[in-house]
């Protein structure tokens, strides 16, 4: 088996379009990276029962075709001693990757990666992680997930002599590489600092905002936008809605996401220096329309 060993599946026209998907997601090179990733942990699967008859096999869904890369050689192995067409494999094992949930997937193509990381947070170390081809010294504190598992976290905590805010939520698709310092963690070295990880570990989500509050003066039309906008709308209580001034369960940087779509509908009251965000922002926005029209 060689690099150049060129393999064609056909898959059906879900189990395509969920791969192609992951490959815009999750920032990989091309179709065959993803397969060649698949394949590479196909002993992490269930093995295959028996061989698919092709004679149902949808021929109608364009074949996936890529080269199977030489460091593959055990799969390679593994169909010849199994009496078994390398393209029978692939499709089962890319259905069995399919079937798992996104936010699983993202981590099944990090297995390496992640075997760092809890190495880190089992001893307590800090790390340097290349996120989004920035170097970020940090602890990683917990792997999360996304409502529903569609994506995969890695909660880390910066050095917060450094850092106002030193939690992050990280895209673990995000992550191309880490090294383990012998410094100790960041969020182990005080009382306040471990709760804190506890308690976004307890009511995770991606903005991190449990124990965060952002205050909002909504009109009627912002009263209505917010029942309609339902992406990433931040928690509140309506019961504590006064003067129709919502309080939210919010980060900043959720805030910042979030309520530019309401424009002139919502007010952002605190915290202070979001509210300067916002005014210096729409002040921007509004000199760029009073130009002259080109």
């Amino acid at each position: 088996m060689t690099e150049a060993t060129k393999i064609k599946v056909f898959v059906s026209p879900l189990v395509r379009s969920q791969l192609e998907m992951d490959v815009v997601d999750y920032g990989l090179r091309g179709m065959g990276e993803l397969c060649n990733r698949i394949i590479g942990h196909f002993q992490d699967f269930k093995p295959i029962a028996e061989a698919t008859d092709s004679s149902i096999i949808d021929k109608n869904c364009p074949p996936l075709q890529f080269s199977l890369h030489k460091k593959n050689h055990t799969f390679a192995d593994y169909a010849e001693s199994a009496h078994m067409k390398l393209a029978t494999l692939c499709r089962h094992y890319f259905e069995e990757y399919v079937n798992l949930p996104r936010g699983k997937r993202e981590c099944f193509l990090q297995q390496e990666l992640l075997r760092k990381i809890q190495e880190a947070i089992d001893t307590k170390k800090n790390m340097i992680l290349n996120y989004r081809d920035a170097f970020l010294q940090a602890s990683p504190c917990f792997i999360a997930f996304s409502p529903s598992w569609i994506r995969a976290y890695l909660v880390v905590c910066e050095d917060p002599s450094k850092s106002k805010e030193p939690f992050h939520a990280l895209r673990l698709s995000q992550l191309m590489g880490t090294v383990l310092r012998e410094s100790i963690a960041f969020h182990t070295t005080s009382f306040v600092l471990s709760q804190q990880a506890e308690l976004f570990k307890e009511h995770f989500d991606p903005f991190l905002c449990y124990g965060k509050e952002v205050s909002v003066r909504l009109n009627e039309a912002g009263i209505q936008l917010l029942r309609l906008a339902v992406t990433n709308r931040p928690k509140f209580d309506p019961a504590k809605v006064q003067d129709d001034i919502y309080r939210f369960e919010c980060s900043e940087k959720l805030a910042q996401i979030y309520f530019p779509q309401f424009l002139e509908n919502a007010e952002i009251l605190s915290p202070p220096m979001l509210r300067e965000w916002f005014q210096r922002h729409f002040q921007s926005a509004s000199e760029q329309y009073k130009k002259k029209k080109v």
